[in-house]
């Protein structure tokens, strides 16, 4: 598997291409800012198997709250093609450890890379969010999330690879 290419989009076999262990984040702000290439594959069980490919890139950069993670990219679900954006803040709590916030402020969850691999959890409504953060080398991180509830069933890679600064 290159460092772009996702897991296999079979959902079952995604925890198999991934190394269990993470590689460790002592400072995580400094790990994080930068520009990162992203690929993001989901995979929607409430419908005919139905899957999401995005790809893109993701901008973290200093702001005075933290650091502000901005996603841009071009989107694929069945037929149809976008663009597709978000922002998110990080609120650093110690050097590994950060608060995840939504654009609007609101709580998303918290992260702790010092170990290099990160369990998460969101309730959204009746549905929750079960994440797997693991970093790979310092250059590549994945993003793994289920959802399960009543309202929706899916399964979210996303991979994140440093692009190189330029000049």
């Amino acid at each position: 598997m290159t460092e772009t290419e996702l897991p296999p989009a079979n959902p079952a076999r995604v925890r198999e291409t991934l190394p269990r262990a993470g590689h460790p984040v002592p400072d995580l702000h400094r790990f994080l800012r930068g520009v990162w290439r992203m690929t993001r594959l989901g995979w929607d069980g409430g419908g005919p198997g139905r899957t999401m490919r995005l790809r893109g890139t993701a901008r973290f950069s200093a702001c005075a709250e933290g650091l502000l993670l901005e996603e841009r990219g071009t989107a694929t679900v069945g037929a149809y093609q976008g663009e597709a954006a978000r922002r998110t803040l990080f609120r650093f709590r110690t050097k590994a450890a950060a608060d995840i916030c939504f654009e609007d402020g609101r709580f998303f969850h918290r992260l702790d890379l010092a170990g290099g691999v990160a369990q998460v959890r969101h309730e959204c409504g009746p549905d929750r969010y079960i994440g797997r953060y693991r970093v790979l080398d310092p250059g590549c991180w994945v993003l793994s999330w289920r959802v399960i509830g009543p309202r929706k069933r899916q399964l979210i890679t996303s991979r994140f690879v440093r692009m190189p600064h330029a000049g």
